[in-house]
């Protein structure tokens, strides 16, 4: 009961978006995130929103998607529901908006990263109206995630934040803050062309860092607690 005797209202979960935008290499990398979300179920209610490509990569092709593209295997997206969390929200990416090479002749993988996040986003965006989430949570469909690290609403301090591994390289797999922060890091695709000729180059880590540093973004970091399956 409450304070004054009568019924306590009960706790009001944070909705947390999670994003999953890019290549589904196999269906049972979506356990990782079905025991990840039932981990948090009672603390959080988590939403997944699965922006992916129309076809599958192969496992080994991490570094070489084009072979994945030339290939063409096409994604069974009602076998995908079943091993993704429940209710999650599926969209299939335009085979068209594929970029194999930049303008400059940098691997279009890069370009395609942002890219897939901003449409996520969106997609999120969309799907949830009205109901703005309270963070948001960016991994990859391939991904195998062992914990939040570090709390959602803690882990600020009470200020917009973003929650980031300590270390650069594979820092752009899985990170996540409240809805605004993760809004502007997932603008990034826009400033693409801006960032590669800054840059000298095209690249994942690097061009978020930069990205990050020009929003003056407040970063909290975390050790790393995921890794890609390659399995």
């Amino acid at each position: 009961e409450g304070a004054g005797g009568g019924r306590a209202e009960p706790r009001r979960r944070p909705l947390v978006a999670v994003l999953l935008p890019g290549l589904v290499r196999s269906y049972a990398h979506g356990a990782h995130w079905r025991h990840f979300f039932a981990r948090y179920a009672d603390a959080y209610d988590l939403r997944a929103f699965l922006h992916v490509w129309p076809i599958r990569g192969a496992v080994g092709n991490n570094f070489s998607q084009e072979a994945d593209r030339c290939a063409e295997e096409p994604l069974d997206t009602e076998r995908l529901a079943r091993c993704y969390p429940d209710g999650a929200v599926i969209e299939l990416a335009d085979l068209r908006l594929w970029v194999s090479e930049d303008a400059e002749g940098h691997d279009g993988r890069f370009y395609n990263q942002w890219a897939m996040l901003q449409r996520c986003h969106e997609l999120m965006v969309r799907s949830l109206g009205a109901a703005a989430p309270d963070y948001v949570i960016r991994g990859r469909p391939d991904l195998r995630p062992s914990c939040i690290p570090r709390p959602l609403e803690a882990c600020g301090g009470g200020s917009p934040y973003l929650a980031l591994q300590d270390y650069l390289w594979g820092s752009d797999a899985y990170f996540y803050g409240d809805a605004a922060t993760m809004a502007t890091i997932c603008t990034l695709a826009q400033r693409y062309e801006e960032m590669t000729a800054r840059l000298g180059h095209a690249s994942s880590e690097p061009m978020m860092e930069a990205h990050i540093k020009d929003q003056r973004l407040n970063v909290v970091h975390f050790s790393r607690c995921f890794s890609i399956d390659r399995s």
